[in-house]
């Protein structure tokens, strides 16, 4: 699956092109081995629905729903999807009566609408579509937002919901995270020597400075990741808070 999310102040767009053949439960009506896309609107409705409870949009770990839904059958040599906007304004189009659809060769391309407090919020998606299918089901996303630059995420179907627009302190953690392992795994080197130390050279005549290190490193190590830990936790709520300040805001505002 390919998509976009793009984020405009209040309004979040999600433009989804979905293969048919993970839609296998929904019944798109057939005329000679060719999708019958006259015939379609019923079954496109029903797949919308399927589709708006897969795809699992959060703002600040509030599942939103979204406000407007459009959906058509895509062939597979359509190339709307090189942009958004051709995305967005292909499945919003009625599909045209003489497109040549061959069967469980095409797609679905949907296009789901959300009202959101703030661009600010922190936004996560999650997909269920075709979970069953583990990492045969992949959905790489392609995030816009006004004033950020454009990333791609690589998304399995069944995983955890991903933020789109992580909060600095998800880096900082994990940079703090990958520090103090780095120097647990460091200073427990070290100790394993100063230890062999101790088997090897009598109490009265070992180093006061293996000592001393040996005592220093067996607080250290679990100190940093305590600290790191707790300030982490700190930040994230703090942060949180501020955000769901701004959403607060943001709705007073007329």
């Amino acid at each position: 699956m390919n998509a976009f999310f793009k984020v405009e102040s209040r309004r979040a767009d999600l433009v989804v092109r979905v293969p048919l053949d993970l839609l296998r439960g929904v019944p798109f009506p057939v005329k000679d081995s060719l999708y019958d896309v006259t015939a379609s609107g019923p079954a496109t409705q029903l797949a919308l629905l399927f589709l708006e409870d897969g795809f699992v949009v959060l703002e600040n770990g509030v599942r939103v729903a979204p406000s407007s839904s459009t959906g058509r059958l895509a062939p597979a040599s359509n190339r709307s999807f090189d942009s958004f906007e051709s995305a967005a304004r292909f499945a919003d189009t009625p599909p045209d009566a003489s497109t040549a659809i061959v069967y469980d060769k095409g797609s679905l391309d949907v296009h789901f609408t959300y009202a959101i407090g703030s661009p600010q919020s922190i936004l996560k998606i999650q997909t269920q579509v075709a979970a069953d299918l583990g990492s045969g089901a992949m959905m790489t996303v392609r995030y816009l937002a006004a004033g950020e630059s454009s990333r791609a995420l690589i998304i399995r179907s069944g995983d955890e919901s991903v933020a789109l627009n992580p909060a600095w302190y998800h880096a900082a953690s994990g940079f703090i995270i990958v520090l103090s392992s780095v120097v647990a795994i460091a200073g427990g080197y070290w100790m394993l020597e100063r230890w062999q130390a101790l088997r090897e050279v009598e109490w009265p005549r070992l180093d006061a400075t293996a000592l001393v290190g040996v005592a220093v490193w067996t607080v250290i190590v679990p100190t940093i990741f305590a600290v790191a830990v707790f300030l982490m936790r700190r930040i994230k709520v703090r942060y949180r808070l501020r955000a769901l300040h701004g959403a607060t805001r943001a709705e007073a505002t007329p």
